[in-house]
């Protein structure tokens, strides 16, 4: 049986975080989910989702500095956006 793109992208996520940092998958997984399961955005289907492994040493400010640089990058690119849909209406 063959596996689709999606299929072999999300078995190459998995092993690699796996193997970030030396520690395994299932140490790592339980780390994260005690450690930012209150956060706000957890949702209850399944719970803290990091599939790479980042929030897996448990670090409380390394969190707080990667969801302030998500929030900045996500408004670059709204702002990106708008510089690209906003010239199409007014040339």
């Amino acid at each position: 049986a063959s596996l689709g793109l999606a299929g072999l992208s999300a078995a190459a996520l998995v092993g690699g975080s796996a193997k970030r940092k030396g520690r395994s998958a299932g140490n790592a997984s339980v780390t994260a989910v005690k450690a930012f399961e209150n956060e706000l955005g957890v949702q209850p289907p399944t719970g803290f989702w990091d599939p790479a492994g980042f929030c897996s040493d448990g670090d409380a400010k390394e969190f707080y500095r990667r969801r302030c640089v998500e929030i900045k990058h996500g408004r670059v690119s709204m702002l990106a956006c708008l510089g690209y849909i906003v010239p199409e209406y007014f040339k």
